[in-house]
């Protein structure tokens, strides 16, 4: 859309349910299928229609790549999949909409850079998601207004090494927040070993308000590793919304004696290297945080060689059981024989070890003569 002058206006939405024509008794629109097919169970176990069409009776919609737009007033509105790329919506008054309403479970979501040479109002509401990536290389998001709404989210991700210093991700000339559901997500994509703190969105609305209440509003996606906290500043002619990163200690990640013996090496390797340090900020929770951070590490549990010695432990019990009956005279020719046998580990974690959990099954056999 690059070169056109005129109004664009790009709407994503799911597919729309087929309007049933009682006296025809078949379905309009764009043909005789009923998309809303994936509803209520009834007793009979199958499914009835719920009247609304959401993601489980359709592939949710999605756009990868950039979008260009020309010099008109354009609109963007999603309402339902997802949108990755950039997006420059060029000069003119532009508006770009993202939302999500029940039943509907699946987010709503936007993962890109913005950019405008004109005005640019952002709505986020719902079950929606805008979430900024390297917007740091293209320089701050210029928005006329940015509202969040409902249980909206507001992400933004950056490389400290690529973000010039002082400058805001987003400046926007007004900011609503409208009740207390919303939340903000910052996310690095490396480790810092020192707090590291960066400019979320810099406004001309009134933030005093938040001072309180602000980090009640931290998304999930912040990266484990990081103790995470939002602030309000009165920059004097405008105010901001910043985010401050700590790394949490061994004790506060709830690593266990060996884990936390490699955690200060771990450390001052992975923040000299991008790459590296990525693979642990991208945990977002406990459980994926100690599962990337465990393969690091060297195989220090004792799981296998216990699920090992179990299993020859049944093995020799299996031929033990064949020797007794053998004695008792249990057999008069030559026979062949077969026995299964089975093991299982099964011990929580410890400071000392991780958890372990494991079942093997075998087969014992042979031919007394």
């Amino acid at each position: 859309f690059s070169a056109r002058t005129d109004n664009i206006s790009l709407t994503q939405e799911l597919r729309r349910n087929d309007e049933l024509d009682p006296g025809l008794d078949k379905y309009l629109a764009n043909g005789d299928l009923d998309l809303d097919r994936s509803g209520i169970i009834n007793d009979a176990g199958e499914a009835e229609p719920d009247g609304v069409v959401t993601t489980a009776d359709v592939v949710a919609p999605s756009i990868f790549g950039d979008i260009i737009f020309g010099s008109g007033n354009d609109t963007l509105t999603a309402s339902a999949g997802s949108i990755n790329g950039a997006i420059d919506f060029g000069s003119g008054a532009n508006v770009f909409t993202l939302t999500g309403a029940a039943p509907e479970t699946q987010t709503t979501s936007f993962a890109g850079t913005l950019t405008s040479s004109g005005t640019l109002d952002v709505t986020v509401s719902g079950l929606s998601s805008l979430t900024l990536v390297e917007q740091e290389e293209l320089g701050s998001a210029p928005l006329s207004s940015l509202t969040l709404d409902g249980a909206a989210n507001l992400g933004v991700i950056i490389d400290p090494a690529k973000i010039t210093p002082g400058m805001a991700v987003i400046v926007a000339d007004t900011l609503v927040l409208n009740g207390d559901e919303y939340t903000i997500s910052p996310h690095l994509t490396a480790l810092v070993a020192e707090p590291y703190s960066f400019t979320i969105i810099e406004t001309g609305s009134d933030l005093s308000a938040l001072n309180d209440t602000i980090n009640n509003q931290i998304g999930s996606e912040v990266g484990y590793v990081y103790n995470v906290e939002l602030s309000t500043h009165d920059l004097g002619a405008t105010q901001s919304i910043d985010a401050t990163f700590s790394l949490k200690s061994a004790e506060e990640l709830g690593l266990n004696t060996v884990e936390t013996a490699a955690y200060p090496v771990v450390l001052s390797h992975f923040t000299g290297n991008a790459a590296l340090g990525q693979a642990l900020t991208d945990s977002n929770d406990a459980e994926s945080f100690t599962a990337a951070f465990d393969q690091i590490l060297p195989q220090y549990g004792d799981g296998t060689m216990l699920l090992q010695a179990a299993m020859l432990e049944a093995a020799n019990g299996a031929v033990g059981e064949r020797l007794r009956l053998i004695t008792k005279g249990g057999q008069a020719r030559a026979h062949w024989w077969v026995q299964q046998q089975g093991a299982h580990i099964d011990r929580t974690a410890t400071s000392e070890a991780p958890e372990i959990s494991g079942s093997g099954f075998g087969i014992a056999f042979g031919y007394d003569a």
